[in-house]
Order: structure tokens, then C-alpha cells, then sequence
């Protein structure tokens, strides 16, 4: 009787994984390994960067959570700057004069798109502020895009 007590479970482990393999199984979910200490800091970062937008943007721009119908400005916003787009980023902000008289193309048709109306001279800003500020625009442009509430500060 003992014999047969452990034959069954082993024929149904053995026929069970067996069975005819479509392809079209999914591997299982393996979370990737996040060191909290670095994801806190991010986190930390994220918080820096959505004040520093708070401070200094907002007189301009919607955050880039906001779900307001012609909020197209920070979507994919890195994927459309030119190369390398932080660093452009960077100097752009900086001081988008400089790069319009430079004869930058984009800085130039960004300009003119807006009628001549703006202009970015953030020169106290950091290379730390940027990189919080990019942060925080590619964190909440994604959160936007997925349908993400980002948590509201108290």
C-alpha cells in the first residue's frame, strides 16, 4: 500500500511535466533584485527634482503628471531631444540662448515653434539638479503614460 501512496504522486509530477510543450508558455515572473538603499535614494532624487519643477517650471510648464489634454511636452521627452539628450538637456536649460546662437537646429525650431515666446536661463541649476530634474520627468511622463496616480505630497 506504501508503494502505491508514493507512485501516484510521482506518475502525476512525471505526466504533468511531460506534457507537450505550444511555445507559447510564459517563463515565470522572477523579480529583479532592487537594493533598497539605492531604489530610497532615487526615491529621494525623484522628490528633489518634482520641487526644483515646482519652483522654477511650473510658471511655464505642467508637471509632466498632469492629465491635461495638451500636455505632449514631456512625452518620450528624452527620446526626442538629440544625442546624448541629458547632456542637451542640461545645456539647453542652462542657457538655450547660447544654443540658439550657436546655430543649434533644434533649439532654433523650438523657438520659432513657440513664437519666440520663452527662454530657458537656468544657469544656477547644478549638474545634481539636473540629473533630480530628469529624473523626475522621466519618472512622471512614464507614470502618466501607464495610467500611474503618482502619490501627492501632503
Amino acid at each position: 500500500m506504501r508503494k502505491y501512496i508514493l507512485a501516484i504522486p510521482t506518475a502525476i509530477i512525471i505526466i504533468v511535466s511531460c506534457k507537450q510543450k505550444t511555445g507559447n508558455e510564459k517563463p515565470p515572473y522572477v523579480a529583479p533584485f532592487v537594493d533598497s538603499t539605492y531604489a530610497m535614494q532615487k526615491v529621494e532624487e525623484f522628490k528633489k527634482g518634482k520641487i526644483l519643477f515646482s519652483e522654477n517650471c511650473t510658471g511655464c510648464h505642467f508637471p509632466p503628471e498632469k492629465q491635461v489634454s495638451d500636455q505632449y511636452m514631456f512625452e518620450n521627452l528624452f527620446e526626442k531631444l538629440p544625442a546624448p539628450a541629458e547632456d542637451y538637456f542640461a545645456k539647453y536649460i542652462r542657457d538655450d540662448a547660447a544654443l540658439r546662437k550657436s546655430g543649434d537646429k533644434y533649439s532654433n525650431a523650438l523657438y520659432e515653434n513657440y513664437n519666440r515666446a520663452y527662454s530657458h536661463a537656468f544657469s544656477k541649476f547644478s549638474q545634481n539638479d539636473i540629473d533630480q530634474l530628469i529624473i523626475y520627468i522621466r519618472v512622471a511622463d512614464k507614470a502618466k503614460q501607464n495610467g500611474v496616480l503618482l502619490i501627492k505630497d501632503k
